[in-house]
């Protein structure tokens, strides 16, 4: 994939990797549990940043992000752009693990009958 190419919702599923994610939906997918990892061939040009864009399910709060298991530090990814080392994409893909904070499904809120965790 080009750098500078955003992935778009309807091929979101070939870049995640099984664990904290839900089933593809019309808009997106919902992140589930506390960790989502998703990984994509590692870019053929040296990036600067990668750009997160997205919504939280009940309220904006910071994430804990790790590329290739390296810790960058926690963020509100709802649009943010994270400076990145080129060393953190080492061998031929990278892995992204989002930890979330404050899961919590909507029947837990009261407005619905989704059982699912997320963020």
């Amino acid at each position: 994939m080009p750098l500078n190419t955003p992935i778009k919702k309807v091929v979101l599923v070939k870049y995640l990797v099984t664990t904290g994610w839900s089933d593809q939906e019309d808009w997106g997918i919902w992140s589930l549990g506390k960790k989502s990892l998703f990984q994509f061939a590692k870019p053929e040009k040296p990036c600067k940043a990668i750009r997160f864009k997205g919504n939280y399910f009940n309220g904006d709060e910071k994430t804990k992000v790790w590329i290739n298991g390296t810790l960058l530090g926690e963020f509100i990814l709802a649009n943010k752009i994270i400076n990145i080392d080129n060393q953190s994409f080492s061998g031929d893909s990278v892995k992204i693990e989002l930890g979330h904070s404050n899961i919590i499904s909507p029947t837990s809120l009261g407005i619905g009958k989704d059982p699912r965790e997320m963020k």
